[in-house]
């Protein structure tokens, strides 16, 4: 029999995520039975580090809010994503010997939701290239967020260090949050060793500017709930982004909605409407599931896991089906 294995999703009021259920699928499609995920719905991280993180049979653990900064303290050290995202959403155990020639384990933090991002803005490009008879290529593209919270901080690092962005407009309502993401990510990204180009991040604040563009955007994501403007600022930030969306040169491109909660938020309808290609943020979920295995059980687990399955689980989740 073989030895069991737990897998743990850590947040608070985390009873509608996906991660609740699909990793269990993930495990049952490979075979992987001794395979199982526990949700830990909690603000106590010192309790969770005590009771489950050290555990023999620790194996892996998807991180949600408000932990993604919290547990990182717990850890034995973080790779390069998690220092330039600021973030961790995933906690998978290295095996190291040391000197004496004892086997010990060392738990590593990282970020996964730039891969979904990536894959998700991959396939869009795919389709955007079949729909329009056009070409992408690998030119230098331009891009936009809605949002400068945390989410954002990973759909900056899939744009710039893997679909050749290097400059991002940032929607979003409150100037004071839009300079934090500025100051931060420049800090981030200057200590990096080696060197990682600074991407040029620059608030887009009204609809006149955003009509007014010269470098049409081309891969838009939008990283805020799905709630309906409510403040001046707000509604601002709504007619910005459907000012950009609009493009009057005839020109569209593709957008991701991070939000999955409903799965056509306003935001994504609003792209599709002025055609845009679009995709949903459920996806982003199920993109990653194969990067989180890979680290967590090996190149053969991930490899294995039928993606394509997944992604329509992951929908099935969403609209209630669990």
């Amino acid at each position: 029999m073989q030895d069991p294995k737990q897998i743990y999703f850590l947040g608070s009021n985390i009873s509608h995520a996906i991660s609740n259920y699909i990793h269990n699928d993930a495990a049952s499609s490979i075979g992987y039975t001794n395979w199982r995920l526990e949700a830990i719905d909690t603000t106590d991280l010192n309790e969770f580090a005590r009771t489950k993180l050290h555990g023999p049979e620790f194996a892996g653990a998807v991180i949600t809010m408000p932990h993604k900064l919290g547990i990182i303290p717990f850890l034995d050290g973080v790779d390069e994503i998690v220092e330039l995202v600021g973030a961790c959403n995933n906690i998978y155990p290295v095996y190291e010997v040391d000197a004496s020639g004892l086997k010990k384990r060392r738990l590593i933090g990282t970020n996964t939701d730039w891969v979904g991002v990536r894959d998700c803005l991959l396939r869009l490009d795919d389709e955007f290239r079949t729909r329009t008879n056009n070409t992408t290529n690998n030119e230098t593209k331009t891009g936009f967020i809605v949002g400068a919270g945390g989410a954002c901080r990973a759909a900056i690092y899939a744009l710039t260090r893997h679909l050749n962005v290097s400059k991002i407009y940032i929607i979003n309502r409150d100037v004071d949050e839009v300079q934090t993401l500025v100051n931060d990510i420049s800090a981030r990204y200057h200590k990096a060793h080696p060197s990682v180009p600074i991407p040029e991040l620059i608030h887009l604040q009204t609809p006149e500017r955003a009509r007014n563009l010269i470098d049409k955007p081309y891969y838009g994501i939008g990283t805020v709930p799905d709630y309906p403007p409510a403040t001046d600022a707000e509604i601002t930030a709504r007619d910005t982004l459907n000012a950009l969306l609009e493009r009057s040169d005839g020109k569209k491109g593709v957008f991701l909605d991070m939000c999955y909660k409903p799965r056509e938020t306003r935001n994504l309808l609003a792209a599709k409407q002025r055609g845009w290609v679009t995709g949903e943020g459920v996806d982003v979920v199920s993109f990653q599931l194969k990067e989180q295995w890979r680290l967590w059980a090996g190149e053969e687990a991930s490899r294995r896991i039928p993606l394509e399955r997944m992604v329509r689980r992951a929908r099935e989740i969403v609209d209630g089906h669990v």
